[in-house]
């Protein structure tokens, strides 16, 4: 089973769009059967954020990801930057949010998020290419 990393304010629940969330969840069930370490850290807020936690996660894995339905500033994605910042981190982390740009699709929850790369494939596929450049 997928280890969830349960701190503070940070609970073991993965959350976005119930669709999005768990095909992204059983690609990572999938990546995890065949031999990979994957935890999944889900933080509900961001004020409080569980600051402790956020560092623990940073300090402990090789990558990280930040996903979230949200611009790219402001969010939790610019928290955990700037945690990782200021502990240095030596994590590689990689961040994917709403594109900051206004992109004209209607439809369905997923055909929004795939233009902006926040469908579980997309992100799937450039945390492959990320693993291939290193």
């Amino acid at each position: 089973a997928l280890e969830r990393r349960i701190a503070g304010q940070c609970s073991g629940n993965f959350h976005g769009s119930p669709g999005n969330r768990m095909s992204l969840y059983a690609k990572l069930q999938q990546r995890e059967a065949a031999g990979k370490s994957v935890s999944v850290l889900s933080c509900h807020t961001i004020k409080p954020l569980d600051r402790a936690g956020v560092e623990q996660v940073l300090g402990s894995h090789a990558r990280v990801a930040v996903i979230e339905e949200h611009v790219p500033h402001g969010g939790l994605g610019s928290r955990v930057k700037e945690l990782a910042w200021d502990i240095r981190a030596s994590c590689e982390l990689r961040h994917f949010s709403l594109k900051d740009e206004f992109i004209h699709t209607y439809g369905s929850h997923k055909d929004v998020l795939t233009p902006h790369g926040l469908d579980a494939e997309s992100i799937m596929a450039a945390l492959a290419a990320q693993r291939a450049d290193a």
